[in-house]
């Protein structure tokens, strides 16, 4: 079962060899190109946020791996929605 589930989601991936631009990746981006020098953030804040969302991917493939029936949306809902 664990290999069925690994096929499945390596055919859902998109094994673009462009790597993908995360959402903290494309902020940072915006920021310094629409700033003009006005608003700064310290680098080790968005190394820390990227570093946070690589691990909440990490988790949430691993998630998915393990328990096929799990959709997104209810995975981010138990995960992140604030009470």
């Amino acid at each position: 079962m664990i290999a069925n589930i690994k096929r499945y989601a390596m055919r859902r991936i998109n094994l673009n060899p462009m790597a993908q631009q995360t959402a903290v990746e494309w902020l940072e981006e915006q920021l310094n190109k629409w700033s003009d020098g006005r608003f700064y953030l310290p680098p080790h804040l968005f190394e820390k946020a990227k570093e946070m969302e690589k691990e909440q991917i990490i988790a949430a493939f691993d998630v998915a791996y393990q328990d096929e029936d799990r959709i997104g949306r209810e995975y981010y809902e138990e995960t992140y929605k604030k009470q």
